[in-house]
């Protein structure tokens, strides 16, 4: 798969114009695919209600990108930072608790989270010895258990 950076810019900037003329647009290519980072003064809208208009703001426009490109294109969207402050706070927040889980032996459960958020959780904790993480429950409503290794 060989992106096109300018070919993915120039759709993304078409489309994110038509909510925000301003918004600051930066193109990332990866090897696992491409990450685009909005900055805009509507940020809050743009990512709405616990992250989910950024998430339908991804899936649409990776839509579009497939219809345009004709070629799946695996792309992460993030507006002013929030993925990465979303993710930091996910990393310490279940390592908290891990080290809960360690020291008192009871299972906790974290907030429903959607694969993506559960997905930070898992790696996050991949090298923690004396617990186990595990996905449990159904959409909308699955969460992390972290429980003590063997219980």
């Amino acid at each position: 798969m060989s992106l096109d950076k300018f070919k993915i810019e120039k759709s993304t900037k078409k489309y994110i114009g038509l909510i925000d003329p301003e918004a600051e647009i930066d193109i990332e290519i990866e090897d696992n695919g491409c990450r685009i980072n909005i900055d805009s003064s509507l940020s809050a809208m743009l990512i709405g209600y616990h992250g989910e208009t950024l998430e339908a703001l991804q899936h649409v426009l990776r839509l579009i990108l497939i219809r345009e490109l004709e070629e799946f294109v695996p792309i992460t969207i993030d507006v002013s930072g929030y993925r990465a402050n979303q993710f930091e706070e996910l990393k310490k927040q279940a390592e908290v608790l891990a080290m809960s889980v360690i020291a008192g032996g009871q299972s906790q459960k974290m907030q429903p989270m959607n694969s993506y958020e559960r997905r930070i959780v898992h790696v996050a904790l991949t090298d923690v010895d004396g617990i186990e993480v595990v996905s449990v429950g159904e959409e909308p409503y699955r969460c992390i258990e972290i429980k003590p290794k063997g219980k």
